[in-house]
């Protein structure tokens, strides 16, 4: 679970979360990620093309005020997106 403890808009870096990502098999999440133009790049610079490969479309960006809760299942992919505020 995530928790709010002050307002986080989309201009001040919310939590990103890709839908469906939980229900990917983690041998084939593993195998999609396999290649060598990605052996060396960050999770951030694989994910597009690990998305294009699993048929992921989108991804959400989750704002918060305080007292939010946020539940998600642990195998969701999920990471910051910058603060530009």
């Amino acid at each position: 679970a995530n928790f709010a403890i002050s307002n986080v808009s989309c201009q001040d870096g919310p939590m990103r979360l890709v839908p469906r990502t939980q229900l990917i098999p983690l041998a084939v999440a593993e195998q999609a990620s396999q290649g060598e133009h990605l052996a060396k790049s960050s999770s951030l610079e694989k994910e597009p093309f690990l998305r294009a490969r699993l048929g992921l479309e989108s991804v959400l960006a989750c704002p918060m005020r305080p007292g939010d809760v946020l539940l998600r299942d642990m195998r969701l992919w999920h990471g910051g997106t910058p603060n530009l505020g």
